[in-house]
């Protein structure tokens, strides 16, 4: 134990002076009017925590407040590699803010803690760096962490376009799930089980279909899976996702086009498999809108053009982050609703047509685009 303390406080030593001719060798750029010794000595990105705090100084007897300062922890360029003290090897899964953790055997751990923050983990790298303190005024401290114009709009965020796999699927899927039940009541057509799932098609539709002017035949519904998880970091902050769908066509046998029930609705999928549809996918559905398409009447259905609707913060919660899959699915508004739409005739429809991932190339994919920001670091204080 005593040989490892030492190696501790031998790398520790090492990383403070290393740290110091890094920080020297450094330029970051900082507004003209700050002076060398109030500037901060890193980016701002990799600043961790600050707190305002009393400027003490002097020594013995003659110590006095100076006023009030900006004292903040900051991660260096330095990855902390596990340590090792003797046979053990530092579990560094366990590893925090503040301490470090060897286990002994399967019940047992020992762990170092720390009076001061030492390390902190990069989300985006997974990677542990050395922390370090500073001091600097108030005043300079927010000259030079404020956000520029720029900043604010476009620093710090990021961005991707997810599309399901095409079959065969090895991730996600894409697909639709139908009930059909002819000389079925609205509420039995809309709440019975599935009866028909298919995961293969080149178009996926949301339909709904009567079988007289007084019962129905048919209602389906869309699945759509995106493999967000391992792109988008646990923690992030989704700020933006558009779902959008490429029509290929459509019919409205009944006139219900100019109605707001006519309207595509994305709301969650809850799939019994992540790479293919089944028929208890139809009841499982869910019915919380996570948006909204327009009106039938004007969707542009000619196989030329995405229609797009915007995930609500309902919808942006339901992404997955960090791991895991993204599941949507598209259902009428008025099958969303539970709204029995006004009678028509014999064998009238309501058909709403879009390209799946079985389409050659991703360009009229169904399609998730997410924009996000990423909390860049994270440590565990451990009191």
């Amino acid at each position: 134990m005593i040989d490892f303390i030492r190696k501790f406080w031998k790398w520790l030593i090492g990383i403070i002076i290393g740290g110091t001719v890094l920080a020297a060798g450094t330029v970051y750029f900082t507004p003209q009017d700050v002076p060398i010794n109030l500037q901060l000595k890193t980016d701002k990105s990799r600043i961790i925590k600050s707190i305002e705090t009393d400027d003490w100084r002097g020594e013995g007897k003659n110590i006095y407040n100076a006023g009030r300062m900006i004292e903040y922890d900051y991660a260096t360029n330095i990855e902390v590699p596990a340590f090792q003290d003797g046979d053990l090897m530092e579990n560094i899964s366990k590893r925090g803010g503040k301490h470090i953790s060897f286990d002994i055997n399967a019940t047992t751990t020992k762990t170092w803690f720390f009076s001061n923050l030492q390390f902190a983990r990069e989300k985006v790298t997974d990677k542990w760096m050395q922390v370090e303190k500073a001091t600097t005024t108030i005043e300079a401290f927010q000259i030079q962490t404020q956000a520029g114009f720029s900043e604010k709009f476009f620093v710090y965020a990021d961005s991707q376009d997810f599309y399901p796999d095409p079959d065969v699927e090895t991730n996600t899927f894409d697909g639709g799930v139908r009930r059909a039940s002819d000389g079925s009541t609205w509420t039995s057509l809309r709440a019975g089980a599935g009866t028909t799932a298919y995961d293969s098609a080149v178009t996926i539709q949301v339909y709904i279909g009567e079988s007289f002017s007084t019962a129905w035949a048919v209602i389906y519904r869309g699945l759509f899976l995106f493999n967000t998880g391992p792109t988008i970091p646990a923690g992030s902050t989704i700020t933006s996702a558009t779902f959008s769908l490429w029509l290929s066509a459509k019919a409205d046998g009944n006139t219900w086009g100019a109605n707001d029930g006519s309207r595509i609705a994305v709301v969650q999928a809850v799939t019994a498999s992540n790479v293919g549809a089944t028929i208890t996918d139809y009841e499982n559905m869910g019915v919380t809108s996570f948006g909204e398409s327009d009106i039938y009447n004007n969707f542009t259905a000619n196989d030329t053009v995405y229609t797009n609707i915007t995930i609500n913060a309902t919808g942006i919660a339901a992404i997955a982050m960090g791991s895991g899959v993204t599941k949507f699915g598209t259902r009428s508004k008025y099958d969303l609703s539970d709204t029995d739409p006004p009678g028509g005739g014999t064998a009238k429809i309501n058909q709403i047509d879009n390209r799946s991932a079985e389409t050659a190339d991703t360009t009229k994919d169904p399609k998730l685009s997410v924009i996000w920001t990423t909390a860049g670091w994270e440590f565990y204080d451990v009191q």
